[in-house]
């Protein structure tokens, strides 16, 4: 968390900070914050990483370091969870972590990461950019940011989104490869939504230990979302600047790890996972399932309408089609893939979930062993509300 610090300068001292700052371009709080780091022995500009990508590739999962340790490395990064469970985001000291099935939870002290890049944040600039056409135009507008294609840079964006797509991965024992892991997750897509995106940008030549070029994660300000960042737009955002000097690395000393062949270049396997997929691998019909929207139906009866990826509780998902319920309501509804379905809250005196999902798959509710049957047993409410179901 930054603190304000209140001196006097003599006019000597404030003289050669300002000519500092306008010969150097940084900023006047860099300046000082950068020479007393220095005095005092403090770590700046340094980042922390736990594991490399190529082990996370490779499906090495097994946590080894716990969020109070990584948290006192740095107050901004991101990674994931042991056995790959969501999206991790650390924002001004405080650790989330964005699950597969929309809710977003500050991860307890316990909690152990297999991945994750943190750094004590300090905006060494900080620039207004957009308008913002699409996230591969937001990175083109940090590239302009970014002094060198030499060193790592971590990046803090906030502002108000017009568009944002997330995805949080779903839980995977380690052994499970990342292409294969993240084929299976959530997505989520939101408009008008407030919040920091976070992350960093690494050079390719650091490609087997970071994740080379752009890695973004997202949490709202009200902390009910987050995730990967696919994609986003935007009218005008802000984002500040920390360049990074060096790294730390913790190797995990998990036998997996010790006897991984980590030699494999994985920037395919990268891009695979960590970018967006092409339109038609992203939204697979049925496998993952669909949303329901309130929309009247002609007589009442269920049909199947248009692509509703946007719930009423602003939770959203890769949906197929909009079926409404047989009393000309909907669901806020989604199946999840691995067998997980899930719902946002449900109103008294409509057609349950299994009607619902029978509905969108064509199967009658009464038939033994349809669908809807083998997607909805053992269910149990999230603290977020949300309905997750495994078979």
């Amino acid at each position: 968390m930054a603190r304000s610090l209140d001196i006097r300068l003599s006019e000597s001292l404030w003289a050669a900070l300002h000519d500092r700052a306008t010969t150097s371009g940084q900023s006047v709080n860099h300046i000082v914050q950068a020479a007393l780091a220095e005095a005092l022995d403090v770590q700046h500009h340094s980042i922390f990483q736990v594991s490399t990508s190529g082990a996370i590739v490779q499906g090495l999962y097994e946590g080894c370091v716990s969020v109070a340790d990584l948290r006192r490395h740095g107050d901004l990064g991101l990674g994931t969870f042991e056995d790959l469970d969501g999206e991790m985001i650390l924002l001004d000291g405080h650790c989330f972590q964005a699950r597969a099935d929309g809710s977003v939870v500050e991860a307890p002290d316990e909690a152990l990461t297999p991945f994750a890049t943190v750094v004590a944040f300090i905006a060494d600039t900080t620039s207004p950019i957009g308008p913002v056409a699409s996230l591969d135009d937001l990175t083109a507008q940090l590239d302009s940011l970014r002094t060198s294609d030499n060193t790592i840079v971590a990046f803090k964006i906030t502002g108000t989104f017009d568009t944002l797509t997330l995805r949080a991965a779903c839980k995977h024992e380690s052994g499970t490869g990342l292409v294969e892991a993240t084929a299976d997750q959530g997505l989520f897509d939101f408009t008008n939504i407030t919040g920091t995106m976070l992350g960093f940008w690494s050079p390719e030549y650091a490609q087997a230990i970071s994740i080379s070029g752009y890695h973004l994660h997202f949490l709202s300000d009200d902390h009910q979302h987050g995730g990967h960042v696919l994609g986003a737009t935007a009218a005008s955002v802000v984002a500040d600047v920390h360049q990074v000097s060096d790294i730390h690395l913790a190797i995990p000393e998990t036998e997996a790890f010790m006897q991984a062949d980590l030699n494999r270049d994985t920037r395919a396997d990268l891009d695979i996972a960590e970018r967006a997929r092409p339109e038609g691998q992203r939204f697979p019909a049925r496998r993952w399932g669909f949303l329901a929207r309130r929309t009247p139906t002609a007589g009442g009866k269920p049909t199947a309408g248009d692509v509703s990826p946007t719930t009423s509780n602003g939770r959203s998902t890769a949906g197929d089609v909009s079926p409404t319920t047989s009393n000309g309501t909907a669901r806020s509804v989604y199946l999840m893939p691995g067998g997980r379905t899930g719902m946002s809250s449900l109103t008294p005196g409509t057609p349950s979930l299994m009607t619902i999902v029978a509905s969108a798959f064509g199967v009658p509710p009464s038939e033994p062993g349809s669908s809807w049957a083998r997607h909805t047993r053992n269910c149990a409410r999230s603290d977020s509300g949300v309905m997750s179901c495994r078979t």
